[in-house]
């Protein structure tokens, strides 16, 4: 089972050798590391070409809004957290992940609940019933679902729904 890992950034060059290192640390065989980046000036992309050179596999940078550079069907699995926060459709997202799974394969993200904090700062956040119909029109089912504390700012509890997908029919 090939198992492909997203670690999303933005201007975060100083974290992301750390983030690539514990991705690397993983003892699954068939693993590929993608860093989904839209377009950082802080030297990300000079990060990326450095952990390329490690005696590793695969290690893809990847925008946001460009497709994916990962062949069609090819993954039995993929997890995303972070991510949702900086997409703007979710529905394009949603469609390109359906394209790389094999047939009933398996899609983990995480999806940041509506907040008076990813209000005030200019992120991403959902409310389910915003969710929910997008997931379901993209050709998948929620096998599981729950809702989890993300962390709290200045007293408020910023939360997530942590959704376990399984592709079912085409979009």
């Amino acid at each position: 089972m090939r198992i492909s890992i997203c670690i999303p950034t933005y201007n975060r060059a100083a974290t992301l050798a750390k983030a690539i290192a514990s991705a690397q640390a993983q003892t699954h065989a068939d693993i590929e590391i993608v860093v989904v980046d839209n377009h950082s000036d802080d030297g990300t992309e000079a990060m990326v070409r450095r952990a390329r050179k490690l005696p590793y596999d695969k290690v893809v940078q990847q925008d946001l809004e460009s497709p994916w550079r990962v062949k069609d069907h090819s993954f039995d699995a993929v997890v995303m957290v972070g991510v949702m926060e900086y997409i703007i459709h979710p529905a394009i997202l949603f469609r390109r992940v359906h394209s790389k799974l094999v047939d009933g394969g398996l899609f983990g993200l995480t999806v940041p609940q509506k907040s008076k904090w990813y209000t005030d700062s200019k992120l991403k956040s959902y409310r389910r019933n915003e969710i929910v119909p997008v997931i379901f029109k993209a050709g998948f089912n929620i096998e599981f679902s729950e809702t989890a504390l993300g962390f709290e700012d200045a007293g408020e509890k910023v939360l997530y729904w942590n959704y376990l997908l399984r592709k079912t029919s085409p979009p």
